[in-house]
């Protein structure tokens, strides 16, 4: 609630949160704070990695994320793309069997976060299996829509799929404006 309440009295949302959302931003992806701290280090490091050297400290990030809360879905998925990146700045296939496995590992734990969805689909793009890829990108779509109660969220949700995939198809924005 202390964080509800805090972002509200700093004005981050247009209007009061119901119940519903408080409780919602109350649930962490994790209980241990070091994991989700290492989490979002990683996140960090791989959003500004630029070669195979840069990618390494996200990697290592995520992964002790995962050692300290082996049930933390999104460092699983965190730790999927980075793999999948390393296999992309090295094209050493290692690489894409360990994003593999990390995806699925993300997926066992929680099939509904949208992130697990995308890095699942990234994986299936990596290793030419694109029906899977399409399917595991529609799931994160709808998982990520169901999530979508605004303008702002339409726009987060246009950039992570342009960041994931490339440009987004009109159709795609159309779907997620009629979402709300």
């Amino acid at each position: 609630d202390g964080v509800a309440r805090a972002l509200e009295r700093v004005g981050a949302f247009r209007r009061a949160l119901t119940g519903e959302e408080q409780a919602r931003l109350r649930a962490l992806p994790t209980a241990d704070a070091e994991a989700l701290l290492l989490y979002a280090r990683g996140a960090g490091q791989l959003e500004a990695a630029v070669d195979p050297l840069a990618i390494a400290p996200a990697i290592s990030s995520f992964e002790a994320a995962v050692a300290r809360d082996g049930q933390f879905a999104l460092a699983h998925a965190g730790l999927a793309d980075a793999y999948a990146s390393m296999y992309a700045a090295t094209n050493a296939s290692v690489w894409v069997a360990r994003a593999a496995s990390a995806a699925q590992r993300a997926l066992a734990i929680d099939p509904a976060q949208s992130p697990v969805h995308v890095s699942l689909a990234r994986v299936y793009l990596t290793e030419g299996q694109l029906e899977n890829a399409e399917r595991h990108a529609r799931l994160a779509v709808d998982e990520g829509v169901a999530g979508i109660e605004s303008a702002e969220g339409v726009a987060e949700m246009q950039a992570e799929l342009a960041d994931r995939f490339g440009e987004v198809p009109r159709p795609v924005e159309n779907l997620l404006y009629v979402a709300l």
